[in-house]
């Protein structure tokens, strides 16, 4: 179970920044650690039912397809370069060998793939957009690479250091309680849908405020973890994104931070702000 688990997370953290295009096809429930929503999602060539309405009307058929035909290429070069059943075997071997940071450092080093893959989809997305659309892309980007350098810091040191203090048993025993952390974006009445818009994460005052507070929830149930690690990385993790976004200036500065005791643990010369 553990080793799918390892292969999982690595994967899952690659996918979290993007969940939104995600939405409504088999991919949606990547961010579930399943592997067969990989499966699912790897045999789809499904695009979103909203974004492929706007797609239409922007750009009509043509526009879907070559959309289409683009997130088809992300997934089978993704694929080739993030395989689960091919990493779930290699660190049930490494873990006989006790070289599970080679096998992060390999993936770590394969992020330069991932935007190979990435860029033409995003590309051919993008001439349907608008100018505040296509600054929302930008700022999503910004968290995906934010991310990736968090994690991927110094060859992948912070997922073994997550690994090490049992991370991935405590988000199991706190998996409940994580998913109840997504309530608070359901604390107020939702905003009339733009018909006109593709469907994009926002960044002004009150999305930030929610996303914060996510990360906040969230980070604040891995506390009831024996070991406060893997609650101050996931917690140090999403600052990273968010602070490479608009959301950087709307944090709440009274709130309780997790972030100086990761620094005292064996990253604290990795500057995680």
């Amino acid at each position: 179970m553990f080793h799918s688990l390892n292969a999982l997370i690595f994967l899952t953290l690659l996918s979290c920044c993007v969940s939104e295009v995600l939405d409504d096809t088999p991919c949606e429930n990547l961010s579930h650690g399943d592997p067969s929503a990989w499966n699912e999602c790897f045999e789809s060539s499904d695009i979103p039912v909203g974004f492929k309405d706007q797609l239409m009307k922007r750009g009509g058929q043509e526009a879907v397809d070559r959309v289409t035909t683009e997130m088809d290429s992300f997934k089978k070069c993704f694929k080739e370069n993030f395989d689960v059943d091919v990493i779930e075997q290699e660190l049930e071997d490494a873990e006989e060998e006790k070289n599970l940071d080679l096998v992060f450092k390999k993936y770590c080093n394969r992020i330069p793939n991932l935007h190979l893959c990435l860029d033409p989809v995003i590309k051919s997305f993008r001439q349907y957009l608008n100018e505040k659309e296509n600054t929302t892309v930008d700022h999503l980007l910004s968290a995906l690479n934010a991310s990736l350098d968090f994690i991927c810091y110094h060859d992948g040191d912070r997922i073994a250091l997550f690994m090490s203090e049992d991370g991935l048993q405590c988000l199991v025993d706190n998996h409940e309680l994580l998913l109840n952390c997504s309530s608070i974006f359901n604390d107020s009445a939702p905003l009339t849908p733009d018909v006109d818009s593709f469907d994009l994460l926002q960044f002004d005052a009150e999305s930030c405020r929610k996303y914060h507070g996510f990360r906040q929830c969230f980070g604040d149930s891995l506390l009831t973890c024996v070991d406060p690690t893997p609650g101050n990385m996931a917690d140090s993790l999403m600052l990273a994104a968010l602070n490479s976004t608009p959301c950087q200036k709307h944090a709440d500065s009274g709130s309780p931070s997790l972030v100086p005791s990761i620094l005292i643990a064996s990253v604290i010369s990795y500057c995680l702000l």
